[in-house]
Formats: structure tokens, C-alpha cells, sequence
């Protein structure tokens, strides 16, 4: 058995399990056959585990201070969290000399970041250089013949609808509701997580226009339905971006909270909240 030593953080209510691999105070040595697969299924039980969205590992980078790897709630290794990462930031901003302005490795590249403090000096909010979004099919991958994945129809429960797909170092399907998000039941959303066109899984998102703003809610591969999905929100922006439907800056609301995402000369740019919730131990096999 091991004890493991935790640090709970959330981000628009989208909630993981943060170990430190050697960053700060809470560091902890990993031999390289350490199961974390494992132990994110085993640490995200909301009933018999800290309860999350999935399991994140921090550790010294091979380019900059900080490099994090992520699991989903089912085991799999997912390439992107970004309200994972905005948390990342955090704990690195206030357990080591990173400063304010850094850059956090990932497996889908490298992400630099900006982190806000309150007057305590504790890290409240974080941006994160997302970068440009790519709309191939190859960047997916989805299986198919046309370049894009753009304005194919997908059944939805009862209804057909067309869906807008896009990466940003990990994949996007979104599909825009001009009424509201309940015109569609968010359990038809999970099906197309593990459509046959997307032999990786899709993260799959509902979309609707409203108050000068854009309204969201998730599927998460490898977790289900979300209260917020970070690089998911950056997606709705680039798809809603690109259907003329905001101009270069929009807040994007979940049911966890609001990001604001941004155009920065064709780079993609997220601010959002960052909180510790709690930290504590939990024994393993």
C-alpha cells in the first residue's frame, strides 16, 4: 500500500486530484512503474476515493520548471486540461521562484501563462496562451473524407444537427442550439464521445448564443458529463469565432462558472479562476 499525499484544486468546479512529483511542499517520488492509471480511477470516486474529474501529476519539466500529465476518471491519459492547467499554475506560482509569468509542459506542448494574485499574494485567477485552434479532420483525428469537420450531421436524441469540430491539442465536436442548452438532453451527448469516427474518443460540447455571451455545457471523454470543461470552452469560442457569431473577445459560461477567452492575433488566450479546496493523504495499493 502507499499514502499519498494530495492537493484538491478546482477550477470552474471542474475538479482534480493534483500529486506533486517534486515541485513544492507537498513532493513525493515516483518510481517509473507507478501506476497512475490506476490510481486515477481509484482517487476520482466521488464515493470511495477524494472525488474528481481525474488525477494530475506535477514534476520538474525537461524545458521549464513545471511539466504536467493528466488522467481521466476512467484511468485513460487525456493530452489537455486546461482548468487542470490553470490550477497547475497556481501551485507552481506559489510553491516555487516560477514568478508570475511562466510556462507549464504538456503532452499536447508547452502552454505559457500569466497567474493573478489577491492582496495575500495567493494566486486567484490565471491566463493561459492557448494558441491557434486547428479545424483538420487529421488534427482530430475523425475518420472521413472532407479536410474540416464542419457542419456534418450528427443525431441528437430526436434531432439532427450539424456539428463544428476543432483541436487545440485535443479534440472538440460542438454543436450550437439557437434556443438553449435544454432543447438537448446532455446524455445524448456521451454516444458521440465514442462514435466510430473518432477512434480517440471526442470531447463533445452543447452551444448556445446568449447575453452578448456564449453558454456551454460538456461531455468529457474518459469522464462523462462535466460542471466545466476548460479547453472545451476555448473550443465554443473558436467555433462561435469562426461562425461569426462573436467578435475577438467572449465570456463563456458553464454550469461550474465562467472563463473569458480571447483573439490575440490568431492565438487563442483563456482567463479563469483557480482554488486550492483541500489537501490530505489517501492510502493505495
Amino acid at each position: 500500500m502507499t499514502r499519498l499525499r494530495f492537493i484538491k484544486m478546482e477550477g470552474c468546479r471542474n475538479d482534480y486530484v493534483f500529486l506533486d512529483g517534486g515541485l513544492g511542499s507537498e513532493r513525493m517520488s515516483f518510481p517509473p512503474d507507478t501506476p497512475f492509471s490506476k490510481w486515477a480511477r481509484v482517487v476520482s470516486d466521488r464515493h470511495r476515493g477524494v472525488g474528481g474529474d481525474g488525477l494530475i501529476l506535477l514534476e520538474p519539466g525537461n524545458r521549464h520548471l513545471v511539466r504536467m500529465q493528466m488522467w481521466n476518471a476512467d484511468g485513460s491519459e487525456g493530452r489537455l486540461c486546461l482548468n487542470g492547467l490553470r490550477c497547475a499554475a497556481k501551485y507552481a506560482a506559489e510553491e516555487t521562484s516560477a514568478g508570475d509569468r511562466f510556462t507549464v509542459e504538456t503532452i499536447s506542448g508547452d502552454r505559457p501563462v500569466r497567474v493573478f494574485r489577491d492582496a495575500s499574494g495567493r494566486v486567484t485567477e490565471v491566463e493561459v496562451w492557448v494558441g491557434a485552434p486547428d479545424f483538420r479532420r487529421s488534427a482530430l483525428p475523425a475518420i472521413g473524407v472532407e479536410d474540416e469537420l464542419w457542419g456534418e450531421s450528427f443525431a441528437l436524441g430526436e434531432r439532427t444537427l450539424p456539428g463544428y469540430a476543432v483541436s487545440l491539442g485535443n479534440p472538440h465536436l460542438i454543436f450550437l442550439l439557437r434556443g438553449g442548452l435544454k432543447d438537448v438532453p446532455l446524455e445524448a451527448l456521451g454516444p458521440l464521445s465514442l462514435d466510430a469516427r473518432f477512434p480517440e474518443g471526442m470531447n463533445v460540447h452543447l452551444m448556445a448564443q446568449m447575453d452578448q455571451g456564449l453558454d456551454m455545457c460538456s461531455w468529457e471523454r474518459g469522464t462523462g458529463p462535466t460542471l466545466a470543461c476548460g479547453s472545451g470552452a476555448v473550443a465554443v469560442f473558436a467555433v462561435a469565432e469562426r461562425l461569426g457569431l462573436v467578435g475577438k473577445q467572449a465570456t463563456v459560461r458553464m454550469p461550474g462558472g465562467t472563463v473569458d477567452v480571447s483573439d490575440e492575433d490568431g492565438a487563442l488566450v483563456m482567463r479563469g479562476p483557480a482554488r486550492e479546496v483541500f489537501r490530505g493523504q489517501i492510502q493505495v495499493e
